[in-house]
């Protein structure tokens, strides 16, 4: 295929644009393609395919692009990668943090059972003993400055009630 201009006279005109094409042209391969035309027995015919310079180098750069290890869609995906990993590491303190709370919060609430399971023992034993309010405020007192470490174990508050009885008789 030739990509000259012709002027009045016959004579080719050419441009160092025009010249560059054509050489394009030839160094690219012919491709054959079936023809169409049921008319003309499906003879093949070769076509040449007018590429200018800047689809040429448009296609080497993408081929050069597609194939730097830096290229744009590798930037994109190690940057969303890298948020993925943010997010999992995000997630992961999250859910550590949710957990080490519902321990706490476990913790919390046994010890709160252990005092009040403490003081309905205690109840029902001064109950049982026929304790008046005095005794026990006395008797709680009396624990509460000597051995807090012992508030609420019964026996303990068993032996100190009998002694205050017996001392004040």
């Amino acid at each position: 295929m030739v990509f000259a201009r012709v002027d009045q006279g016959g004579n080719r005109m050419s441009s160092p644009r025009e010249r560059a094409e054509a050489a394009a042209s030839r160094a690219a391969e012919d491709i054959v393609l079936p023809n169409q035309n049921p008319r003309s027995g499906g003879m093949g015919h070769s076509v040449t395919f007018n590429r200018s310079m800047r689809d040429a180098a448009a296609k080497k750069e993408f081929e050069k692009q597609e194939s730097s290890p830096t290229s744009s869609a590798t930037a994109l995906a190690d940057y969303y990668l890298a948020e993925h990993k943010r997010e999992q590491a995000q997630a992961k303190a999250n859910e550590a943090q949710h957990l080490a709370e519902q321990k706490h919060r476990a913790k919390e609430q046994e010890r709160i059972r252990a005092h009040n399971l403490k003081v309905k023992l205690l109840e029902i034993f001064y109950e049982q003993t026929g304790a008046t309010p005095a005794e026990i405020a006395r008797v709680e007192t009396l624990i509460r400055q000597n051995h807090p470490e012992s508030f609420g174990n019964v026996d303990v508050h068993k032996v100190l009630l009998l002694e205050l009885r017996s001392l004040l008789g």
